[in-house]
């Protein structure tokens, strides 16, 4: 049992911490926001090698170089999604209606912000708040993707469970749309399953979107009622365990040589 003591102290520090994240509006910077520099995004923005070394750069210097580039501290998609599940905790346990009115604030920040909206794919989506470049692929700002849509529809499912706002629920349904059609499919059988990280023609296999994803899709089966959802969780799991190592762990891409 937690003695009442130490109850306080983490209630004390879960509030401390909400408290100062609303008081700076849930913005901050990210660690691969370089290309958010108009600068470097002029300067560098053409080319994938450029914008690799921009955003390592600004990464890995134990400098904050953001200032300087005039990079600006924004909302991230996937850190309001965290906010919110965590919100929806609280409510449960202190039903408050600022609490409440949080949630709802924010959620309809992610609806403004979906992806969807502007860029004409199938199903509520989300991606990151700045332009990337990794080893194996560009994501041009806001272009979607399959972690941060799974943990904003994840989000929403939370929300509809602590509301009953039906939606909460439409909108949790409407990624799935988004996570089983959009984003291609780079392996499967009857039982496994391995789909891409963003909506583009790429082999690259990042393990631990398929882990994700899955368990999204087996909550909101779970919620729903629709077996349809667990058996895609089900093969995208089956896959994410097929790909482990022989002491029980993961590399980022499968084959690890992948990037």
């Amino acid at each position: 049992m937690i003695s009442t003591e130490l109850k306080n102290k983490i209630n004390d520090s879960l509030m401390r911490v909400m408290a100062y994240a609303s008081e700076k509006d849930y913005a901050d910077y990210s660690k691969f926001d370089a290309l958010n520099s108009p600068f470097l995004e002029l300067v560098l923005g053409w080319n994938p090698l450029l914008r690799l070394i921009a955003l390592q750069t600004v990464n890995q210097v134990p400098l904050n170089l953001r200032k300087l580039f005039g990079v600006q501290k924004s909302r991230n998609p996937k850190g309001i999604a965290n906010f919110i599940k965590a919100l929806c905790n609280l409510y449960t346990i202190l039903p408050q209606a600022e609490v409440k009115k949080e949630i709802e604030s924010l959620t309809q920040w992610l609806q403004d912000h979906r992806s969807d909206k502007n860029g004409g794919f199938k199903g509520a989506c989300w991606g990151y708040n700045f332009a990337w470049q990794n080893p194996g692929f560009y994501a041009p700002k806001f272009f979607p993707n399959a972690i941060v849509t799974a943990f904003c529809a994840e989000a929403f499912l939370t929300a509809y469970q602590t509301l009953q706002k039906k939606e909460y629920l439409e909108i949790a349904v409407s990624a799935s749309q988004y996570l089983l059609e959009e984003l291609p499919v780079l392996e499967e059988d009857e039982d496994k399953k391995c789909i891409g990280y963003v909506h583009a023609l790429l082999k690259l296999k990042v393990v631990n979107i398929n882990a994700v994803v899955g368990g999204f899709l087996a909550k909101l089966s779970q919620v729903t009622g629709e077996k349809g959802y667990l058996k895609e969780a089900s093969r995208l799991i089956n896959w994410t365990v097929s790909v482990k190592t022989g002491y029980h762990a993961w590399y980022y891409t499968h084959p690890p040589t992948a990037l």
